[in-house]
């Protein structure tokens, strides 16, 4: 069986939530599958400017049925640049 390519799946950001209490930061995707196998596995690098790591790479665990859509809420990290940008405010 042929993998499915990069190019066979077709990402779509929906938008993002933030936790202000826990500085957390999700993506929502909507993730296509346009190959003719099942997608249960996705590696996918991020652009952030906000976040301190500047690019982030995970693999998470999915399951896309050939054609199918699926929406997925990332988890991406804490933003800790307002917090890094506030000590070095103070160091000074």
């Amino acid at each position: 069986a042929t993998k499915p390519t990069a190019k066979q799946l077709k990402v779509t950001y929906r938008g993002f939530e933030y936790d202000n209490d826990t500085a957390k930061l999700y993506l929502k995707l909507s993730l296509k599958n346009t190959s003719s196998y099942t997608i249960t596995k996705v590696k996918m690098g991020y652009e952030i400017p906000i976040m301190e790591d500047g690019t982030i790479t995970q693999t998470f665990s999915v399951t896309i049925n050939p054609g199918k859509t699926v929406n997925k809420t990332v988890y991406i990290g804490k933003n800790k640049s307002t917090a890094t940008a506030a000590r070095r405010k103070n160091t000074r």
